[in-house]
This record gives C-alpha cells, sequence and structure tokens, in this order.
C-alpha cells in the first residue's frame, strides 16, 4: 500500500501524463501494475473533481445520471454492432458511475470489491455466449 501512495503522490507532483509516460519504461512487472494503478486512482480523482466543479454532484440526481448511463449504454451498444472502438463508451460509462458513486458516498473500489466477492464464487456455464450462473440453469 505505501508503495501505491508513493505512485499517487507521484501521478499528483508530475502529472498524468509524465507518469503514464515513465510506466512504460518500468521493467518490474509488480512496479508496473503499482504505477498504472496510482494512474488509475488520479483519474478517479480528477473525474470526482470535474463533477464537483460543475455541480454534478450536489446538483444532480441519482435518476438523472441513471438516464446519462443508459444514454452512454445506447451508444456502447451502437459501436459494439458496428465493430468500433468502443474505449470513449466505456469510459463515458464509467464516468457517470463514479458520479453516482460519489453521490451516494462510495468508491468505485468499494464497489468492485462488492461486485467481485459476489462472483468470485460463482459457478455457472456458457449459453449462446453468455454466462449463466447455476443458480439460474
Amino acid at each position: 500500500m505505501k508503495i501505491l501512495n508513493l505512485f499517487t503522490t507521484c501521478v499528483h507532483k508530475l502529472g498524468f501524463q509524465r507518469v503514464k509516460e515513465s510506466v512504460r519504461l518500468v521493467n518490474d512487472d509488480c512496479t508496473q501494475e503499482v504505477a498504472q494503478m496510482a494512474v488509475t486512482q488520479h483519474l478517479v480523482e480528477l473525474i470526482e473533481q470535474w463533477h464537483h466543479d460543475r455541480n454534478l454532484i450536489e446538483g444532480a440526481t441519482d435518476q438523472a445520471q441513471l438516464g446519462k448511463l443508459v444514454e452512454e449504454l445506447g451508444e456502447l451498444a451502437a459501436n459494439i454492432n458496428r465493430g468500433k472502438d468502443v474505449r470513449d463508451d466505456i469510459g463515458d460509462m464509467i464516468v457517470v458511475l463514479v458520479n453516482i458513486a460519489t453521490r451516494n458516498g462510495v468508491t468505485i473500489r468499494e464497489c468492485l470489491e462488492v461486485a467481485y466477492n459476489d462472483i468470485r464464487y460463482r459457478k455457472g456455464r456458457m449459453i449462446n455466449g453468455q454466462f449463466v450462473k447455476e443458480s439460474d440453469l
């Protein structure tokens, strides 16, 4: 955890782009992974600040943000169906999810931990390209 905090401090002081470029130069897989985590954490913090700066935390509602999430999902679906790059669409959805998480006093990390703990031992099988959990079979 100390290493992650160190990298996060570097991201704050040196800037996102410089640290991102430095990550490519790191040969140690563990160090590179920690550096990437720090960059990701910094991006989430920048997104949270962006929301605050535009009054999207206090001034928005979960229902309105849900509508925005559905809109972004539609764009993702369209680009998947067209075989186009989906990075912007997934990123936009994460931006909205960060807003909803922040509005509800939780972090994206907490949400991912809860979701992972929910699925980590889940069993099931693939049916028509979709995973169906054992309890739904």
